[in-house]
């Protein structure tokens, strides 16, 4: 492992605690200790389907601010969230973690620092499965959350004077495709008129508030 990686990627996942804190103490500094801190994540934390993290959006990255995040803690009443994650997994893999799922949740803060494994083989690689289709699901929620936030950032530089509330919807997709395509483009013509639509009542709101 190279510390340039931290710089490289957006993401760095450690197996465990042990690992992850030799990371972070190999930094020059405890505040770059601490604006790293959120791209070195426990492989055990992607087990969690109730894992959420900001960390990776451009404003955090920029202000060089911790991430907020949640790890529920797993009990009896959490069947639905063990089927959310094993849903995230196709056929074959499902089959292969379903019988093992429970003792993966219920180890999942060690689960990947065991020393014997031979005998805990089946959980840690169920365990490994799982968490891997949670990396992939953190990764799509972080990269839809950053074009909903781009979408934003577009409509407010478009569309912020009382002028712009007669603008047609037309008129004002056109003008977004041009603006970037890309950002555009990762939504559906539809969706991008629900966001439009959206917009244009806030900035009404906010337009009537000021006149008050």
């Amino acid at each position: 492992f190279d510390l340039s990686y931290l710089d490289e990627y957006d993401l760095v996942v450690a197996m465990d605690e042990d690992i992850r804190s030799l990371i972070l103490r190999s930094l020059p500094s405890s505040e770059d200790q601490e604006y790293y801190r959120p791209r070195c994540r426990l492989m055990s934390e992607f087990l969690s389907p109730g894992f959420v993290t900001n960390s990776m959006t451009h404003e955090n990255c920029e202000k060089r601010t911790a991430p907020t995040n949640a790890l529920p803690k797993q009990n009896a009443n959490n069947n639905s969230n063990n089927r959310a994650q094993l849903d995230m997994l196709d056929p074959v893999y499902q089959e292969r973690v379903a019988p093992w799922v429970d003792q993966v949740l219920d180890r999942s803060s060690n689960l990947f620092a065991t020393t014997d494994l031979i005998s805990d083989w089946p959980v840690v690689e169920s365990g490994l499965i799982l968490a891997s289709g949670g990396i992939a699901r953190f990764c799509l929620a972080t990269m839809e959350a950053q074009f909903e936030a781009a979408m934003e950032s577009l409509l407010q530089t478009n569309l912020y004077k009382k002028e712009h509330l007669e603008k047609h919807w037309d008129e004002v997709d056109m003008q977004l495709r041009r603006c970037n395509s890309v950002v555009t483009g990762y939504f559906s013509p539809g969706q991008r008129k629900k966001r439009f639509e959206r917009h244009l009542a806030k900035l009404q709101a906010k337009l009537s508030d000021q006149h008050i």
